[in-house]
């Protein structure tokens, strides 16, 4: 009979129960799989296993100014970012550069937060030698580190809970890459749709907007050779207001186009819990500033009287 050949002294073994004897098992332990559960991103916050930068149950503990939705927070990826980021309720994930001004805006930093609570120039993170640092610019409201609020330049802990006004938000040192993408800034070929023109007797198809509607669901309004990018709240306020104006052709000019601030409030997929008039005054606000990229804010007029009304007078070349 031919013996065995000799097994390696480090070679894992495992018990036989039925003869008592320990057999091989070929396998080190670095060869364990570990748990699913276990391979699973954790949540820097409270370590238990998350699809996003942060898990969703931390998330929703985050507090919100009254009816804030997505489309209030922006920003710019910065140029030389580093491994820090803030993280909202929504699980946006805004990287830091060393150095980043937080506030209304508008700005070219990483997060404009477009809310009253919140001044022009609100807050500063800066990454020095010793690590990050938060420090108050002089706001009304204030910027807090977990329940305390920021007098100086305050040393910030590789995870915390911050507070912009009203708006709390997660920092982390070391953000995942994982969370909610911002949209892309140019629109992909296959997710445009043939357009209509609308004909308006005194404004040419070449004087009007055209309107695109993304797969992301942010849109792109383009006139010539220039184009913006439209977040969701703007675009479905634009695409109400272009189609009222279109379905009223036959309405005399003072007042064609204009729909209720009510009709407006209930017709928009707000994504705030409540939405209310400061909200739409303040996306009013906001897609004013989108169209004065393109140089037609004055298009978007309001109206007094009954409940109050608006308009985009003029129209929009809309997809169907």
């Amino acid at each position: 009979m031919t013996a065995p050949p000799d097994l390696p002294g480090d070679s894992p073994v495992g018990c036989d129960a039925a003869a008592g004897l320990m057999q091989p098992t070929g396998m080190d332990d670095d060869d364990l799989a570990p748990p699913a559960a276990e391979r699973a991103p954790r949540c820097p916050v409270c370590a238990s296993p998350a699809t996003g930068a942060v898990c969703e149950a931390c998330r929703a503990t985050l507090a919100l100014p009254w009816g804030m939705c997505p489309s209030q927070l922006r920003g710019r990826a910065p140029g030389e970012p580093t491994a820090a980021a803030l993280i909202d309720r929504w699980d946006g994930v805004w990287r830091l550069p060393r150095r980043a001004v937080v506030g209304r805006g508008p700005s070219d930093g990483p997060l404009d937060v477009l809310h009253g609570d919140v001044a022009r120039t609100h807050a500063l993170l800066e990454l020095s030698g010793a690590g990050w640092r938060l420090t108050d610019l002089g706001s009304r409201t204030g910027t807090w580190i977990e329940q305390r609020r920021v007098a100086g330049a305050t040393a910030l802990p590789p995870v915390a809970r911050v507070r912009i006004g009203t708006l709390e938000l997660f920092f982390l040192a070391a953000a995942p890459s994982a969370g909610r993408a911002a949209p892309a800034t140019a629109l992909e070929a296959d997710e445009i749709t043939t357009p209509f023109a609308i004909d308006e007797p005194h404004l040419g198809a070449a004087s009007t907007p055209l309107l695109v509607e993304a797969a992301s669901g942010w849109g792109r309004l383009s006139l010539g050779a220039h184009g913006v990018q439209v977040p969701s709240c703007q675009l479905a306020l634009l695409q109400l207001l272009a189609q009222r104006w279109h379905d009223d052709h036959a309405t005399e000019p003072a007042q064609r186009g204009f729909v209720a601030i009510d009709r407006v409030l209930a017709e928009i997929p707000w994504e705030a819990t409540q939405a209310t008039r400061t909200n739409l005054k303040q996306l009013v606000r906001r897609t004013r500033q989108t169209l004065a990229a393109l140089d037609v804010d004055e298009r978007l007029e309001g109206r007094r009287g009954d409940g109050g009304a608006y308009r985009l007078r003029g129209g929009l070349r809309l997809e169907p």
